[in-house]
């Protein structure tokens, strides 16, 4: 199965899967701060929608138990917020830090999500944050 559905630029790109779906979250060009998407996908790799969560740049995605996180960044700095399955806010994002940050990534430990980055000056940091 192959569905072509952002601009060929886009970037970043990162891909979930939860229950036998997909999603799919990514940035719009020419600068790559936003509006960030999340495209949907049935198990046989139909689009099943495309909305807009937020303006910033996607810097990590997951799936958790009920549905995905989402992580970007402005020059706000980086936010954190989770998406159900048809790809609606649960709830409003946390803000996570107002420093630059340099990669970040984020995992789901079946309780909640678990973050680690880095920030300039040359710090790194580690945060839990409940589901």
């Amino acid at each position: 199965m192959r569905a072509g559905v952002a601009p060929a630029a886009a970037i970043p790109v990162f891909v979930a899967s939860q229950a036998g779906a997909y999603a799919m979250a990514w940035s719009e060009p020419p600068d790559f701060t936003g509006p960030l998407h999340l495209t949907l996908f049935d198990a046989g790799g139909v689009q099943t929608s495309d909305g807009v969560i937020v303006d910033g740049k996607a810097v990590a995605f997951i799936a958790t138990a009920t549905g995905y996180a989402l992580a970007w960044a402005t020059a706000a700095g980086v936010s954190l917020a989770e998406v159900d399955k048809t790809g609606h806010l649960v709830a409003a994002p946390v803000h996570i830090s107002d420093d630059v940050i340099g990669d970040l990534s984020m995992l789901w430990d079946g309780s909640g999500i678990a973050m680690a980055w880095s920030e300039i000056p040359l710090k790194l940091y580690f945060m839990r944050v409940k589901a």
